[in-house]
């Protein structure tokens, strides 16, 4: 799984980059940034390289997952999850009156 890939799931899916996409994807940069460390090393038949990409890996299907998650709830889970729990509270409130 590269940028190109996740690129091309994005935008045959349709989804969108919110915070919380971005927060995962900045972890997949900062295991890529191990990862180049380790190269320079000559270290890409080690088990800390593999283990690094399989942690970049994860972090890039999880952004992923919370994009699809998103997409399905109708809403960003940090940008706008606050004022949709406030509004459902209310609506909640409203039905029991």
């Amino acid at each position: 799984m590269n940028e190109q890939d996740y690129h091309e799931i994005m935008a045959a899916e349709n989804l969108t980059e919110s915070e919380l996409v971005c927060v995962c994807l900045n972890e997949a940069k900062r295991q890529q940034h191990f990862l180049d460390q380790l190269a320079a090393l000559n270290w890409q038949q080690t088990r800390s390289y593999q283990l690094t990409e399989e942690r970049k890996i994860a972090a890039i299907w999880e952004a992923i997952d919370w994009a699809r998650h998103e997409k399905l709830l109708g809403y960003r889970i940090l940008e706008d999850g606050e004022s949709v729990v406030a509004e459902y509270l209310a609506n909640l409130k409203a039905i029991k009156k």
